[in-house]
């Protein structure tokens, strides 16, 4: 009876091990290279706005686990691709630097009340840790644009980065229900400087997301 009841015990873990197959994500400050970043750059970091991003740390990790981890898996069931890593860190700046995939790290300004008048919505927030998740997921993974995709070929460099992780994006949204959320992710891309993320969110939503799917699908094959 024992034998059987830690056989069970066992397979039950190992059955649970394999269908979480998205990874966990961990949150942090970086306030290290923000230091760094401010000293090179000349640029001043409120204090203010740190105490406020300290603050809100728990709800952000909290946020992450409830919608994030569904974005993850949600993303997995659609292309049929596991994340490559169990686990990734994700650093949060405050400095005037970009967000990137490599290294992963998000800036976080615009997200707090008390650097900008409008913060993002919780929910675009968390979209952006997604957004430079997903470039990390699908590094070398996109088909090359050719065939069907050959009229994107001359595009720029940040439109072709983008067109496969907007359609997922967009096609993970709509699976899970939440177009609401998807239109003010849209809505912020849209209106950053660099005019490319409205390009390319206008291909995918002009052309469909579903071709952009259907050719990473078929490429995997």
């Amino acid at each position: 009876m024992r034998l059987s009841l830690a056989v069970l015990l066992v397979s039950c873990i190992v059955t649970t091990l394999h269908a979480a197959t998205y990874p966990v994500v961990w949150f942090e400050y970086g306030n290290v290279f923000d230091q760094v970043c401010a000293k090179k750059t000349h640029y001043k970091i409120q204090s203010a706005w740190v105490n406020e991003l300290r603050h809100r740390l728990p709800a952000i990790r909290h946020a992450w686990q409830t919608e994030g981890t569904r974005l993850l898996k949600t993303t997995e069931h659609i292309t049929h691709l596991s994340f490559r890593k169990p686990s990734y860190r994700v650093v949060m700046s405050l400095c005037d630097f970009p967000s990137m995939s490599e290294p992963l790290l998000v800036n976080m300004r615009y997200s707090l009340k008390s650097f900008v008048k409008t913060p993002l919505l919780p929910a675009v927030t968390t979209s952006i840790f997604y957004h430079e998740l997903l470039h990390v997921y699908l590094k070398g993974r996109t088909p090359p644009y050719r065939g069907i995709l050959k009229q994107y070929a001359h595009a720029s460099w940040t439109v072709r980065e983008h067109l496969f992780l907007f359609a997922i994006q967009k096609a993970v949204y709509i699976r899970l229900g939440q177009q609401k959320i998807l239109s003010e992710v849209i809505k912020k891309d849209k209106s950053l400087p660099n005019k490319q993320y409205a390009r390319a969110w206008h291909i995918v939503n002009t052309v469909g997301y579903q071709k952009f799917i259907s050719a990473l699908l078929a490429y995997q094959k």
